[in-house]
């Protein structure tokens, strides 16, 4: 949509004979927002190949005992706490695989964590100035007024009201049928094929 948007005032600009320069295109880039972006992604991408993710997401099957319901919580209070300090984008990315292999093995639809994922990942970007694209945007264009702190501080509480409200939600969204099914895991197996 961005893009549409840029190449549509670009459109106009060209048919008003107001092209701007190369140069001046360039200027309007925001590097630090993308510079932070990729470094983000990078962090991620080698933390991905360590297996640490997945092991997080055992040791949450296993914390959770046999309850589809509470592994739901705890995988939407993690994907928020990643989110909050990660880029959502890149943390649903990374999420996404592993909550599809661990409904598969726990054999539940992946769908509704799939969708409450990126759901949960938005609310939790929001909370601190590096954890959504627009917070990012935001906090470079006024770092002279807004820090990390003063975003925590203002947004962390609206998050914490938000979270309940949407856990139940889902609950009453995607049915007590889908969160009383019993949990059937080989956690041994799992570790195995989880490692770190």
């Amino acid at each position: 949509a961005a893009f549409v948007g840029a190449s549509w005032v670009l459109f106009e600009m060209a048919l008003d004979h107001r092209l701007p320069s190369m140069l001046n295109v360039i200027s309007w880039i925001d590097h630090g927002t993308l510079g932070l972006l990729f470094g983000m992604m990078v962090i991620i991408s080698l933390l991905s190949k360590t297996g640490a993710f997945e092991w997080c997401a055992v040791r949450v099957v296993e914390a959770s005992g046999a309850s589809l319901w509470k592994l739901y919580v705890m995988l939407m209070l993690f994907d928020c706490f990643l989110s909050a300090f990660l880029d959502n984008v890149t943390t649903m990315l990374l999420l996404a695989p592993v909550v599809i292999s661990l409904c598969e093995a726990i054999d539940v639809s992946p769908q509704p964590m799939l969708i409450s994922l990126a759901l949960f990942g938005n609310i939790g970007g929001t909370a601190t100035m590096i954890g959504d694209t627009p917070n990012i945007i935001i906090g470079n264009a006024l770092s002279a007024e807004i820090g990390f702190f003063d975003f925590l501080r203002v947004l962390s509480p609206c998050v914490i009201l938000i979270i309940p409200a949407c856990l139940m939600f889902a609950r009453f969204y995607f049915g007590e049928a889908y969160f009383s099914t019993p949990i059937k895991a080989d956690i041994p197996k799992m570790k195995l094929m989880y490692p770190i």
